[in-house]
């Protein structure tokens, strides 16, 4: 547990509370009141302005099957898999689940023996996340896409809000074992991107025969820190606010929003089969992983210092599996220097994608696709061990890691960082094997 100094909020800090928070909390209370009362008024309107209004009627679970399948024709160009698995043992909270994943055949398999990417999601996310590389990657490789038990179509165990961090990433670990195991996955290649990054890591280390390489996207969790705007994303993670409005909006808020949006669709925006997926599964009434996920996150409302929870460095110096990473020049929530910082630590190779954001969803063929599928090919071939360090810098990394203060102000915060990094330098460099 991180030991904070007293950090005055700031007055940016309390004007996004009101901002932000507000806003959320009327929408959230507000929405099926307005639902119920304004959808026929919507409806008559809709009527009177257009002759032909196209509007879903059909809201159960099938229409996020018709959506999702419209999605992947549109998004993919070779042939994809959509697949239900049964998995057991899986934690002794949680014995059974139902998992999702999307599959593409390797085109071209170089050897006898199949070889697997299991690519892993993160928040607010899915297994479809991947459209823009399915094709690129399963060029020899077989690519199993798989959405977690609590995210996107996947069974969402009762109360699985409720897990502690330790309790979910052992039982989303294990799921991704017995998954392997149920598809006769001996080994694989591991992609993750986000928290799925996060995550990845935590199975690698968990179970180091199952991995022959690991590709970490955007990944959060290896410093306590995450860039100079780390108390807004905290902010918006650890609260679930987004999540949370589209959960308790249901399938009657997707009547509003689907009944408003087609009533500004016009020939220059595209409403395609990817947003109304979307919307479906971030609508879905059991999903609350990302409530989990927000535990990772330390936040203190009243002084708005954030950090994340127990993260990785210590631990990830030590693995033996090769390692490469890959990070957007434009995200902001996972910032590119610390995927430089991670590889200068490390001694493992990074890349930076120009032009990338945080989110990874593309169209095949798309620019964003060709150059994000090129950059994991890459980190793929080149992938390596970390350097070793002697085991003696294992309190040390910690007591620095600890020392991080988040706050509202900026300038303070990234002022910390600085100090933190010079710090892991001058250690990763004096303890090298």
């Amino acid at each position: 547990m991180f030991e904070f100094h007293h950090v005055k909020p700031s007055l940016l800090w309390w004007s996004a509370c009101i901002f932000l928070f507000l806003p959320a909390l009327i929408l959230k209370a507000g929405m099926l009141i307005v639902g119920g009362l304004a959808l026929p008024f919507v409806h008559i309107f809709l009527r009177y302005k257009k002759k032909h209004v196209n509007i879903p009627r059909k809201f159960c679970p099938d229409l996020t099957a018709e959506l999702e399948e419209k999605f992947l024709q549109d998004y993919t160009h070779g042939e994809v898999q959509v697949k239900w698995t049964s998995l057991e043992n899986l934690s002794p909270i949680y014995s059974t689940s139902v998992v999702h994943s999307v599959i593409a055949q390797a085109q071209n398999p170089k050897g006898k023996e199949k070889e697997y990417i299991l690519l892993v999601h993160g928040t607010m996310s899915s297994a479809a996340v991947f459209t823009g590389v399915f094709d690129g990657l399963s060029e020899h490789h077989e690519v199993h896409s798989i959405s977690l038990p609590g995210f996107g179509r996947s069974e969402s165990p009762q109360n699985l809000g409720d897990l502690s961090v330790d309790e979910a990433t052992e039982f989303w670990c294990n799921v991704l074992l017995r998954y392997m195991d149920s598809q006769g996955i001996q080994k694989a290649l591991i992609v993750g991107h986000s928290y799925g990054a996060f995550l990845s890591t935590h199975f690698a280390l968990k179970f180091p025969t199952k991995v022959t390489k690991i590709v970490l996207i955007s990944c959060p969790g290896m410093f306590s820190w995450q860039g100079s705007y780390g108390a807004f994303w905290g902010f918006l993670f650890h609260s679930s606010i987004m999540t949370r409005i589209f959960r308790t909006a249901g399938r009657l808020g997707l009547h509003v929003y689907y009944s408003i949006i087609d009533l500004y669709q016009d020939s220059h925006i595209v409403w395609d089969a990817r947003f109304y997926y979307w919307l479906q599964v971030w609508s879905n009434a059991d999903a609350f992983a990302d409530l989990v996920v927000g535990k990772n996150i330390m936040f203190s409302w009243a002084s708005s210092r954030c950090a994340w929870d127990r993260p990785l460095l210590h631990q990830v110096a030590f693995m033996q599996t090769p390692i490469a990473l890959l990070s957007g020049d434009k995200d902001n929530l996972v910032v590119p220097a610390q995927g430089a910082l991670l590889s200068k630590l490390l001694n493992v190779p990074y890349y930076k994608i120009k032009g990338l954001k945080h989110f990874v969803q593309f169209k095949n063929g798309t620019p964003g696709a060709v150059l994000l599928t090129k950059s994991l090919k890459k980190a793929i071939e080149e992938a390596r061990r970390p350097i070793p360090i002697c085991k003696e810098a294992i309190p040390e990394i910690k007591t620095i890691l600890n020392s991080f203060h988040g706050s509202a102000s900026v300038e303070k915060t990234t002022q910390n960082i600085a100090l933190c990094e010079e710090k892991l330098i001058a250690l990763f460099s004096k303890h090298k094997l």
